[in-house]
């Protein structure tokens, strides 16, 4: 596809996954590793203010430890800059820095907020998205 034809016509671009809730019948508080924490500190998420849990398993869940689903989401706007970028055949590495210097937030990232906030669990995360 020629470049001028996307530069045109892509307003944005979404992507989803979803990813299992903890069953709020057998949710537990989990302990906070430091190196886990600075992981979250990485993409701005406090350590101090996490709220990691997990599912010991119960009848409501079927022993699972999880009920329910939510969605990951990540959602590209497309700007003039990036316009620009792909007019001019610029790399997908590029691309995706100027993303994120324009405030993309992508799906791992979306994931460790839901973890922070005690909806899902790290490996749920890391089952659907990549760092």
């Amino acid at each position: 596809i020629e470049p001028f034809l996307l530069a045109s016509s892509i307003q944005g671009v979404m992507a989803q996954r979803l990813v299992r809730t903890v069953c709020a019948n057998c949710k537990r508080s989990v302990k906070t590793i430091k190196a886990m924490a600075v992981k979250f500190e990485e993409y701005g998420i406090p350590g101090d203010s996490l709220r990691l849990v997990k599912g010991e398993g119960c009848e409501t869940c079927n022993g699972t430890g999880y009920k329910g689903r939510a969605g990951v989401h990540e959602l590209f706007a497309m700007t003039d800059d990036m316009r620009h970028l792909i007019l001019d055949r610029g790399l997908p590495s590029d691309m995706k820095k100027l993303a994120l210097e324009q405030g993309l937030r992508t799906l791992y990232h979306d994931g460790l907020m839901k973890v922070a906030q005690g909806v899902t669990t790290l490996e749920e995360v890391l089952r659907v998205a990549v760092d």
